[in-house]
């Protein structure tokens, strides 16, 4: 290959990088939505049912549960939104100050309860029912257990 060849190709490749940079450059100012449940830059799409914070968390499965059991526990969907805001709930719990005492029984149960919300559940029993309020009622009362927060005279 001549030198004159090299340096085509070599500047074909390089524009070539330029081009491809310059498709994305930009895209996260011009994409980003802002969503406070996302805590990575490539995250766009959060879940319309996930808990703005522990104390919803509780509330969204005891209003899920209702509705599945309105239904006779066989709505599909809402058994997977009652999913999924158990398996999240360590996380969201673990964004507070709790302490790890106090977040690791928020685990557990939620390891536990979570492996009898299997996939294609097709209903609620009446036990995996009355679980899933304890496991409400143990968020309930992990967020009285979250420290108050306290203002440094500085900040003020």
């Amino acid at each position: 290959m001549g030198s004159a060849n090299k340096y085509t190709w070599r500047l074909s490749v390089l524009v070539a990088a330029v081009a491809l940079t310059g498709c994305t450059a930009g895209s996260h100012e011009d994409h980003d939505d802002g969503d406070p449940h996302s805590h990575f830059d490539h995250d766009h799409f959060v879940a319309e049912h996930r808990p703005d914070d522990l104390p919803d968390a509780a509330v969204k499965i005891r209003k899920f549960l209702s509705l599945a059991v309105d239904s006779n526990g066989k709505t599909q969907e809402t058994i997977e939104k009652i999913r999924d805001v158990i398996s999240w709930t360590p996380e969201i719990a673990a964004d507070t100050d709790l302490s790890e005492q106090d977040w690791l029984p928020l685990f557990l149960s939620s390891e536990s309860l979570g492996k009898k919300y299997v996939d294609r559940m097709s209903m609620i029993s009446s036990d995996v029912s009355a679980q899933t309020l304890q496991f409400c009622d143990l968020i309930d009362e992990a967020v009285r257990k979250i420290p108050e927060p306290t203002t440094h005279p500085d900040a003020i």
